[in-house]
């Protein structure tokens, strides 16, 4: 396959474009080895969007994911994580006992009606050894409906509040700043699944510009990010949803693979669309 039809295979399969980019030092973590215990917890109440044509096959209480690495997907083999299983489309997280949020333009009716995804707990890394491609069905969850939906490019707007099957059970859902918005410089960090990764966190961020429905920073963040919370760091609230940013990757023409882009972490072009800015949202959870 050629690099250019790679690259847009890669731009297609993880958010329709709406990429993103390293800041300065690459801030990505595996949740399991963050120094936060905090953070494990925050990941436990996100969740992986995964094409339900991924699975091989579905028996005894497990499904397998029939995993592509990073690598195989085009990504340069000496990048970070080029060996980890790339397989999750966008990023949601937990609102209700049964709502999940996410990015407008990862989900639409259709989808939904013909559970085309699945919406997975713990799609990450283990402690040690390599990722385990049997997940628990217990642990996957799929679209009931699409409750609501905004989806507007020239505007900013960009959510989706999902109901799944079922209740979950033995998970918070996170919580929200449904009244302000953060300050400029403040300190920020998100949780998602960035190129389908399993789950990472990318802290050392801050808010860079804040607009009239969402605002920008320097996160770490690359497509499959989409729908991620992105939370404040002194309160720990959600802030907003990931939903746009710069260029995931660029192309190394002597290897032909695509490398991370990367520029100064004084920019910050990521943007977050505000919690605040969904209408009506603690109506809809009830």
């Amino acid at each position: 396959m050629k690099l250019f039809a790679l690259s847009l295979c890669l731009v297609s399969f993880f958010a329709q474009a709406h990429n993103d980019v390293i800041y300065g030092a690459d801030d990505r973590k595996d949740v399991v080895n963050h120094p936060s215990p905090m953070m494990e917890t925050l990941a436990k109440s996100t969740l992986a969007m995964i094409s339900n044509e991924a699975f091989r096959f579905s028996r005894n209480n497990f499904s397998e994911l029939n995993i592509m690495s990073l690598a195989e997907y085009g990504v340069c083999s000496d990048e970070r994580f080029a060996d980890q299983p790339a397989m999750a489309d966008c990023t949601g997280f937990l609102v209700s006992k049964k709502h999940v949020l996410t990015a407008g333009h990862c989900v639409s009716t259709p989808d939904c009606q013909n559970n085309t995804y699945s919406w997975i707990f713990d799609y990450t890394m283990p402690k040690a050894g390599p990722f385990n491609p049997a997940i628990k069905n217990d642990k996957m969850y799929s679209c009931k409906k699409v409750v609501v939906r905004a989806l507007n490019e020239r505007s900013g707007t960009d959510y989706a509040l999902i109901e799944l099957d079922r209740e979950v059970e033995g998970r918070a859902p996170l919580k929200l700043n449904l009244k302000t918005r953060p300050k400029v410089g403040e300190a920020i960090f998100v949780i998602g699944h960035p190129t389908g990764l399993p789950t990472k966190v990318a802290d050392g961020a801050t808010v860079k510009e804040i607009g009239k429905l969402e605002f920008f920073a320097n996160l770490d963040t690359y497509g499959g990010n989409s729908g991620s919370p992105v939370f404040n760091q002194r309160t720990g609230l959600v802030e907003g949803i990931l939903v746009t940013g710069s260029e995931d990757y660029i192309e190394d023409k002597k290897l032909k693979c695509l490398r991370s882009n990367k520029v100064d972490n004084k920019f910050g072009d990521e943007g977050v669309f505000l919690i605040s800015n969904i209408r009506n949202l603690e109506a809809l959870l009830k």
